[in-house]
């Protein structure tokens, strides 16, 4: 899976058999996130998340790892500012959700900073990184 592009289509054929293994959704969305894609592996990420979410299955349902694995993904897409602003967006949608089921952790944290400091941006990345600590 490492090697496989956003729009591989044998990528594709195997993010479906995990899902009809009954694959969770962080499992698949880490696996986008794995694959070093960049922009067009986060927004897949964004994509698969999405589509989990109207599966409507109970098995399907987001947690801090469903989220973790979408902050990751925009964190390493290595998409500048736009990546940051992305990691932190879910971050944000993360606190915003007040469920224990879905609160970040430490990681998901660690992930924005880290989007932050790396988004090439001089003052505002470092300022941006040091408002989440």
């Amino acid at each position: 899976m490492a090697n496989a592009g956003v729009g591989d289509s044998k990528g594709e054929e195997w993010l479906q058999k995990m899902i009809d293994m009954q694959a969770t959704s962080s499992n698949i969305i880490t696996s986008w996130t794995c694959a070093k894609a960049g922009r067009d592996g986060a927004l897949k990420a964004e994509e698969w998340f999405q589509m989990m979410i109207n599966l409507k299955d109970e098995t399907a349902k987001p947690d801090m790892y469903t989220y973790g694995s979408v902050i990751a993904a925009w964190a390493s897409a290595d998409a500048g500012r736009e990546g940051a602003l992305k990691a932190e967006e879910w971050l944000k949608n993360m606190i915003d959700l007040q469920d224990d089921r879905t609160k970040p952790d430490v990681i998901s944290y660690s992930s924005v900073i880290a989007a932050w400091a790396s988004a090439n941006l001089e003052r505002e990345g470092a300022l941006k990184a040091e408002e989440w600590l």
